[in-house]
């Protein structure tokens, strides 16, 4: 009996094993100074230590825009016990990877997966490269939390284990990160997995409490988002919704470079190409499937399709987030659908092969090709992780990998600019600002993208002053003047250094009167 019990275990402790070991990589990483780790964690420990106040405190307001009460209770779990030492929060990561990645396993034998197909399939989904954003980066604990109680609520919800803890981890989801908004969905379209009974009053009885909970966070994530509402633009937007549902697609079984900051989505005819080449695939692929046997697609892909697209719903594109249109970490929770899907898909063509097949030994051979086919993907997927995870290590290696994107994003090289000038970097802060004026514009707004080229003319003007070479700065500073002020640099102190600059500049090439009249300007 226990040898049955540690057999029903092993494959359970072997996906802690193996995930533990891939980000071991990570776990020294110092915090990410300048990549939001300072806002949640450095710059905020007067609110991280623990005090009635500050449970309260953080059940009351949000962080960077985002209301997660659970995550920033974690977060003082740490600080208490690890200060700032970075390796405490890593391992917290880590802990809540794993945790996701156990109910991974537990959903796909629900779903019919043979359990070490489950398990092969939720190794994959453990080190894929796109979960290494979620985990290695200490300020996205909001993702492997949040992940870590939606897949579990699913999971007791489907398994009919229990409907109560379901929904009380569904609770705490959404104390961790508003996109578990999508949950109720998810759950009613599992509910239609299977029987393919379509039948809403039914759900909508039995589902009721999670809905009521996510009508009550909707204004919630509404108000705590950072949601660039002047940004949408619905031709733009729908554009963006449709290129990104592609884009998770393909680089959850085909991840290619990976970025800490992709670039904003660009019209052009090899994103057009690549996304109607996606589309035709699937829609290939659908009606094969449907062709093939109509109870499978509409019983099995169908439900499995719709909590994918539903779990993507919120951060899909179409309301833009911030300043980007999609992120790896994004596709944490809905590429879990895709690779159960994919395990259904895997387990049906088995099945059809082994129907038509007479001779066993040529059964074999496939299932043996499959199984060489598998193992060379993780490995591969395992050395992309173990690589790209050092991407994280630090705020410079982060911009730089982000900054290597064709063509790269506005953030990152501003960001790699102003970094360039502290560090003292002047040269590399100069070519980084031509990058940005060299660069096309964009679907940016014309206001948004004034305020990329004048910080980037900024930037190389502050760079070549400090190269010695005034003249040019000079030059470039009164090209800029007229279109600054103090709001754009966000002090007085900001734009006062800047006139000081520009009065020792014209002092070095011997233009003592504009230098009065600066002078004089500043005293106003």
């Amino acid at each position: 009996m226990n040898q049955i019990v540690k057999w029903k275990y092993f494959p359970h402790f072997l996906l802690v094993l193996l995930t533990a070991a891939v980000y071991s990589n990570s776990m020294n990483f110092p915090l990410l100074e300048g990549w939001d780790d300072h806002i949640y964690i450095s710059c905020n420990t007067e609110r991280l230590s623990f005090s009635a106040g500050n449970m309260i405190y953080w059940l009351t307001h949000s962080c960077e825009w985002c209301y997660l009460p659970l995550t920033m209770y974690s977060y003082m779990f740490d600080y208490a016990i690890w200060g700032l030492n970075g390796i405490g929060y890593h391992l917290q990561n880590v802990f809540w990877h794993i945790l996701a990645v156990l109910a991974v396993f537990g959903l796909m034998k629900h779903f019919g997966l043979n359990p070490w197909l489950a398990f092969a399939l939720s190794l994959v989904f453990s080190i894929h490269p796109q979960r290494v954003e979620s985990v290695v980066w200490i300020s996205e604990r909001k993702d492997v939390m949040c992940a870590a109680f939606y897949l579990w609520s699913v999971f007791f919800w489907v398994s009919g284990k229990s409907k109560r803890i379901s929904f009380i981890l569904f609770i705490a989801a959404m104390l961790s990160k508003s996109m578990a908004i999508s949950l109720p969905f998810v759950l009613a379209a599992c509910e239609f997995y299977g029987d393919g009974k379509f039948n809403p009053k039914a759900w909508l009885k039995k589902l009721w409490p999670f809905f009521l909970v996510s009508l009550i966070f909707i204004p919630v994530t509404i108000f705590s988002q950072d949601i660039n509402r002047g940004g949408i633009i619905f031709l733009r937007q729908s554009y963006v919704l449709i290129h990104n549902i592609a884009w998770y697609v393909q680089t959850c079984f085909f991840p290619g470079r990976l970025s800490p900051l992709y670039p904003k989505v660009i019209l052009s005819y090899w994103e057009i190409t690549q996304i109607l080449l996606t589309y035709a695939i699937i829609i290939a692929i659908g009606i094969h499937l449907y062709m093939r046997s109509r109870e499978f697609f509409m019983n099995k892909m169908i439900p499995l399709s719709c909590c994918f697209l539903v779990s993507i719903g919120p951060v899909a594109g179409f309301l833009p987030l911030g300043a980007i249109d999609y992120a790896d970490r994004y596709s944490y929770i809905p590429s879990v659908f895709l690779w159960i899907a994919f395990g259904a898909l895997l387990t049906q063509s088995l099945n059809n092969i082994n129907a038509v097949t007479e001779k066993k030994k040529s059964s074999r051979s496939y299932l043996m090709i499959l199984m060489i086919a598998g193992f060379s993907y993780v490995i591969l997927l395992a050395g992309i992780n173990w690589i790209y995870s050092n991407v994280w290590k630090s705020y410079y290696s982060v911009l730089s990998a982000a900054c290597m994107n064709n063509p790269p994003s506005y953030i990152a090289l501003g960001a790699r600019g102003d970094l360039e000038l502290s560090l003292g970097n002047y040269s590399e802060a100069i070519s980084t600002a031509d990058m940005i004026l060299t660069r096309q514009k964009g679907w940016e707004t014309e206001e948004g993208y004034r305020k990329i080229v004048l910080k980037a003319k900024y930037t190389k003007a502050f760079a070549s002053y400090n190269l010695g070479n005034k003249k040019e700065a000079l030059k470039i500073f009164e090209e800029i003047k007229p279109d600054l002020d103090v709001n754009l640099f966000g002090s007085a102190e900001g734009y006062s250094r800047l006139i000081k600059m520009m009065i020792d500049c014209c002092y070095s090439i011997g233009d003592k009167g504009k230098a009065e009249k600066l002078k004089s300007e500043m005293k106003k």
